[in-house]
């Protein structure tokens, strides 16, 4: 019989872990996703303003 309720134990804990990791997992996926979002926020500022940059005459000259 203490077999069984060790086995039952371990089961509870397996779960506790996998639900932990399930969350952190969510929690990464959510960070990548706004991550993402930002760069592709930057970058399409980046190429709208890179024709601008181009057709200005350098400092230099």
């Amino acid at each position: 019989m203490r077999g069984m309720e060790v086995e039952q134990v371990l089961l509870v804990i397996a779960a506790g872990g996998a639900l932990w990791n399930g969350w952190q997992i969510a929690r990464l996926s959510g960070r990548v996703d706004a991550l993402e979002s930002t760069m592709q926020t930057v970058l399409t500022l980046l190429a709208g303003r890179a024709p601008e940059s181009t057709n200005r005459p350098s400092p230099q000259s």
